[in-house]
């Protein structure tokens, strides 16, 4: 008989909970929102029937997403406001020199 300890552990891999871009970028972005709802430790977010897992792999689910990519002012401010002083910069020696 199996222990009550084991019956309430998950039985999912941690590998699902990863993101498999990271390991293969050419992997369409509904592949990898595919795999990870299929893999998601909460029984009720996961397929309840495989038919809905093989026509969602036939064809791309429009509930998956890709996401939105932030500005680089949201991703790294720093970064660009480095920019944009550079490009003044040369803008002004440019400028300078042409007078």
């Amino acid at each position: 008989m199996p222990n009550v300890l084991e019956q309430s552990r998950p039985r999912h891999s941690p590998i699902c909970n990863q993101l498999l871009l990271k390991y293969r970028p050419d992997l369409a972005w509904w592949v990898n929102m595919l795999i990870e709802n299929a893999c998601n430790p909460a029984p009720n977010n996961r397929y309840s029937v495989s038919t809905k897992f093989s026509q969602d792999l036939s064809m791309s689910n429009p509930l998956f997403k890709l996401p939105q990519q932030q500005s680089l002012l949201k991703r790294n401010p720093l970064v660009f406001w480095q920019s944009v002083s550079a490009i003044l910069l040369l803008l002004s020696l440019v400028h300078w020199v042409g007078d």
